[in-house]
């Protein structure tokens, strides 16, 4: 067998394998299709909490979940999967984007990805950053004594 064709037989199967694996979705990555997607997912990881309103991003790679105890909760896609997340106050820091409809979101105490999070209009923006602060409020709220707890005892 001559070398130019074992060249050519090995270089007509690695395409036959790349086209393979493209045709059945190996190469697809996850996208939310709609909030029910991040409600399914999300609820999978934490099925015992409500939630009242999911805002996506507009490239639909990530979403946020505002629960009902004032907590939020995250839900990313990674490649095929996706990842669920709930969002504790002072775990994140929230800063302005680049463009007004965009946050700038590092995750503090994880190795989950952070960025820039560009969604649908500005007002989503400022409503998925008023939810972190609720959560950061809310967190700090149950780490300070009642008033009628002795703090030094």
């Amino acid at each position: 067998m001559s070398l130019g064709l074992l060249v050519a037989i090995v270089i007509g199967g690695i395409v036959l394998v790349v086209l393979t694996v493209h045709r059945s979705g190996g190469s697809a990555q996850a996208l939310l299709d709609d909030a029910g997607a991040a409600i399914v997912e999300f609820g999978k990881a934490y099925p015992a909490l409500p939630i009242r309103d999911v805002v996506l991003t507009a490239d639909r790679r990530a979403a946020f979940l505002r629960l009902a105890d004032q907590q939020t909760g995250f839900v990313q896609a990674h490649g095929r999967h996706t990842i669920a997340r709930l969002l504790q106050g002072g775990a994140v820091h929230v800063s302005a984007g680049p463009e007004a409809r965009s946050l700038a979101i590092d995750f503090k105490e994880t190795t989950f990805k952070g960025g820039v999070f560009v969604f649908a209009s500005a007002e989503d923006a400022a409503e998925v950053s008023l939810w972190l602060i609720g959560s950061l409020i809310a967190a700090r709220d149950e780490e300070r004594p009642s008033r009628g707890e002795n703090a030094d005892a």
